[in-house]
């Protein structure tokens, strides 16, 4: 598909501003990728692995690093595909940005930082692997960038596919996690496997509340999401199931004795995910706003791995 760019050119125009940047790459999303990656480094603190502040660091760097270069492709491709709200019906969680159908960003130059970031982070990745001598990092960095591509890229499309919960899942959960507790660790274990798995569930749910108030944008592009395909009464078992299942990772990691007591601090986020739940249902019969579920999930995600690391490294 070859659309023009704005300003008329192959192109584009300039891209200038940190503002534009801040917006096309969506910043303001990134805890969502290094709560996942702090809740690993913090398993590995409450197991008495040593903490090197600059190792954290850079891992936290590269983890930054992927996600933004994820939300660069897809603002990038979602333009490419017309797949974004139209000007003046856009919502602050879902939906894109805007910034390249309005000409505020050149759509080359998205794609240029994208690939940059990408290429960044697997660089560091690669870095990191050789001094420490480990093997696995790589493969999760690699895995990492991999679905930051293939999201939304051809010829993938994973989220056109059906394969965006489940690859966002992956990447946000074991993916982040994991990596988190390899760079302390040294090793993945068992403990720190199944610990990975909450914020996978709890991801998935997120992006499937979100869908809800995109549905229609979605299904008009081609996205075959779990809201278009299963339909709103089947979203929302959907993400009650997501929830339910990030739920029972701690309670699971607690009554097997491989987590904390404490842990279960994360069910103090139960609050805003029953008031998400609760708004979609009303929202599906026509009486609430899946703007408002959405919010509620973001906090619900957000607490969820706060309460989650509270609990873990308070020994």
């Amino acid at each position: 598909m070859n659309r023009r760019r704005p300003n008329g050119s192959p192109g584009g125009g300039r891209a200038g501003g940190l503002g534009r940047w801040i917006r096309v790459s969506r910043a303001n999303f990134l805890p969502a990728s290094l709560l996942p990656y702090c809740l690993g480094a913090a398993f590995a603190l409450h197991l008495r692995y040593p903490f090197r502040p600059l190792l954290f660091l850079l891992g936290l760097v590269g983890a930054g690093t992927v996600h933004l270069a994820a939300n660069l492709f897809n603002e990038y491709w979602d333009w490419r595909f017309a797949a974004d709200r139209p000007a003046g019906k856009r919502l602050p969680h879902y939906g894109g940005s805007g910034a390249i159908q309005e000409g505020a960003v050149a759509p080359g130059a998205v794609l240029a930082a994208a690939w940059s970031g990408l290429g960044a982070a697997l660089l560091l990745g690669i870095l990191l692997s050789l001094h420490l001598g480990n093997l696995l990092l790589p493969v999760l960095v690699v895995s990492g960038g991999a679905i930051a591509w293939a999201y939304t890229a051809p010829p993938l499309r994973l989220v056109y596919r059906g394969g965006g919960e489940a690859a966002l899942g992956l990447a946000f959960g074991p993916l982040l996690t994991g990596g988190g507790y390899l760079l302390a660790a040294g090793a993945l274990s068992g403990p720190a496997v199944l610990l990975s798995l909450g914020p996978g569930f709890i991801m998935a749910a997120l992006l499937t509340a979100n869908e809800f108030g995109d549905t229609a944008d979605d299904a008009r592009a081609g996205k075959r999401n779990l809201v278009v395909r299963a339909g709103p009464r089947g979203g929302r078992i959907w993400v009650n199931l997501f929830l339910f299942l990030a739920y029972s990772v701690p309670a699971v990691g607690v009554l097997a004795g491989v987590f904390p007591p404490l842990a279960l601090l994360a069910f103090l986020s139960l609050l805003p995910a029953a008031g998400a739940a609760a708004e979609i249902a009303r929202a599906v019969r026509g009486e609430g706003d899946f703007a408002r579920s959405s919010r509620l999930m973001i906090k619900t995600y957000n607490l969820y791995h706060l309460c989650l690391i509270a609990g873990i490294i308070v020994l």
